[in-house]
């Protein structure tokens, strides 16, 4: 009667040298696993260095920004720009304060315009809804 294959054992050396490929196998794969979070851990390093750097770059962008538009101050500093003249000059942003007056009228568009959003600013609300960066 013959031995059914489920029950028949292997030499123990065959055992042992198997045990012991599979043993290296893991260490291999340990160090490997090893070395991709140090990849890991520095891709993310140079993210974040540069996302520091896109960060500054905006904020001096910011700063750089003309008195009373979004970036640079409130509804009050862009009110005042726009609606009291006396008060425009090169100190809130360039060389308003000369021109003003020959400038109102563009001025009280632009003022209308912030006020009360129109179609102008649409395609900046279509960017954003399709998913740019």
């Amino acid at each position: 009667m013959s031995i059914p294959a489920e029950l028949k054992s292997r030499p123990l050396a065959e055992v042992e040298t198997d045990l012991l490929a599979a043993e290296q196998a893991f260490e291999d794969a340990v160090n490997r696993l090893n070395d991709a979070r140090s990849d890991l851990e520095a891709a993310l390093g140079r993210i974040n260095q540069h996302q520091d750097e896109l960060d500054r770059a905006v904020a001096a962008l910011r700063e750089r920004s003309p008195a009373g538009s979004r970036w640079k101050a409130g509804l009050s500093d862009r009110d005042a720009l726009l609606l009291r003249p006396d008060q425009a000059s090169g100190e809130l942003g360039g060389p308003v304060g000369a021109h003003i007056e020959s400038l109102s009228v563009h001025f009280d568009r632009l003022r209308a315009v912030a006020d009360h959003p129109s179609d102008e600013e649409a395609p900046d609300s279509n960017l954003s809804s399709q998913g740019g960066a």
